[in-house]
């Protein structure tokens, strides 16, 4: 039976779809277009980390089963960067502010939310880099910001020469305690 390759090319679109959602998939994968031979079909992808799938032709299978599988031996045949354990999580972070690259690099691939929260580990767990919630936090006070300024100079330590490394510059900044 042939298909129309319209259609199979847009059950290739729901297949990548279902695996993004399932979150099978690192990035999102867009079809650039899909090609068949005497017995395979080639995924031609819109991506620079994978450029095609071989779909092999199996009989008994769905043609969406061949995709999938398919697609996810093509993505756990990737090394570097782009591998990660489960455990962690997506691997890749991207931010800017302009809103040009954004809208570029989204045509290629889709991003998920992502707020990095570092935290820093000393008497308690502390938000880091210092701010105006680590000083009130740290100290179990409730400044505003003129007072935390105030505050954080009274414990600044006080050198005659220029600090010649990080930790005489945190001592001149917050002090011995921060």
């Amino acid at each position: 039976m042939t298909r129309d390759p319209a259609t199979e090319e847009s059950e290739v679109r729901r297949v990548l779809d279902e695996l993004w959602n399932e979150k099978l998939l690192p990035f999102t994968l867009s079809v650039g277009k899909l090609t068949k031979e005497s017995d395979e079909y080639i995924i031609h992808f819109h991506d620079s980390r994978i450029s095609t799938a071989r779909v092999p032709l199996i009989e008994g299978l769905s043609f969406r089963d061949m995709v999938r599988a398919a697609v996810l031996c093509r993505v756990a045949k990737m090394s570097g960067p782009l591998s990660w354990p489960e455990k962690l999580g997506d691997a890749h972070i991207f931010n800017t502010d302009d809103e040009e690259i954004w809208n570029y690099v989204n045509g290629f691939a889709s991003f998920r939310p992502f707020i990095n929260r570092v935290k820093a580990r000393m008497r308690g767990i502390f938000s880091f880099p210092i701010n105006l919630h680590t000083i009130n936090q740290f100290f179990d006070k409730s400044f505003g910001l003129i007072a935390a300024r105030r505050f954080i100079e009274g414990l600044c330590v006080s050198s005659p020469t220029e600090p010649r490394n990080f930790e005489e510059k945190a001592l001149a900044l917050v002090g011995e305690e921060l």
